[in-house]
C-alpha cells in the first residue's frame, strides 16, 4: 500500500496500536505505528494521537482535546460531520460537527473513507475549515474495521524525519488528506458489513459502527 506510517486507533482501547508496534519490530518491517486511541466524547469521536494511554470517554469535546494535550498528543476531529440518521440509529453523536470552529483541535478529518454518497460529509467538512478560515491540520482515515480498507484513507506530509515528521506536519497544518479508489467489489462488501454492525452495534449499544 505503500505506507510510511500508519495510526491505530481503536475506540477507547490502545493495547492494539502496543500490540501493533511490537509486531513490526518482531519483523523488522518498514512501517512506522503511531498509538493512538479514537475516544468517545459527549459531542463525537475523536482521535488522540501520539499518546501511551487512554483518555476518559463521556467528556464535552473541550475537555477531551485539553485531556489529550495533557497527555501529549495531538487531537483529531474525526469524522466530524456524520448523517443525522446514523446517529440516532446508534443513539450517540458521531462527529462534533461545528464544535471544529471553536474547540482547539490540533487537526480535521476531512477525509473519512467512505465509498458513494457518504463523501457530502467530507466536503462539508473542507467547506467549514474553508469558510471560516480554520487553520489546523487535515488529514485522510481509513476508519478500516477490516484489514482490506486499510490505506483508503491517507494523510501526506512532508519531511525526512519519519513520524516526528508527520507530528510536526500535523502540529504546524501542514498536512493533506486523500483517499484511495473503491472498486464495485469493495463497495458492496463495505455497506453490507455496514448494515450487519449498524444492527449489531444498536443491539448491543456500544456507539459506534465495529
Amino acid at each position: 500500500m505503500g505506507l510510511d506510517a500508519i495510526a491505530i486507533t481503536d475506540h477507547e482501547e490502545i493495547e492494539g496500536a502496543f500490540a501493533a508496534r511490537r509486531l513490526v519490530h518482531e519483523r523488522q518491517l518498514p512501517l512506522a505505528v503511531i498509538p493512538g486511541t479514537e475516544v468517545s466524547s459527549l459531542d463525537g469521536h475523536i482521535g488522540a494521537l501520539f499518546v501511551m494511554q487512554t483518555i476518559p470517554k463521556n467528556k464535552t469535546a473541550a475537555e477531551t482535546v485539553r485531556l489529550i494535550h495533557e497527555a501529549g498528543g495531538i487531537a483529531v476531529a474525526h469524522h466530524p460531520y456524520s448523517p443525522r440518521w446514523l446517529n440516532k440509529v446508534l443513539g450517540v453523536q458521531l462527529g462534533c460537527g461545528d464544535l471544529i470552529k471553536t474547540v482547539p483541535f490540533d487537526a480535521v478529518e476531512c477525509t473519512n473513507a467512505v465509498p458513494g454518497s457518504g463523501v457530502k460529509y467530507n466536503i462539508a467538512a473542507i467547506d467549514a475549515m474553508r469558510k471560516d478560515h480554520i487553520s489546523v491540520g487535515v488529514t485522510g482515515g481509513s476508519d478500516a474495521h477490516v484489514a482490506e480498507f486499510v490505506g483508503k484513507g491517507k494523510t501526506y506530509y512532508g519531511g525526512n524525519e519519519g513520524i516526528l515528521s508527520l507530528q510536526s506536519s500535523l502540529f504546524y497544518g501542514f498536512t493533506k488528506g486523500a483517499e484511495g479508489y473503491w472498486k464495485t467489489r469493495e463497495k458492496f462488501y463495505y455497506y453490507i458489513r455496514l448494515v450487519i454492525a449498524m444492527v449489531r452495534n444498536a443491539v448491543e449499544r456500544k456507539g459506534s459502527v465495529n
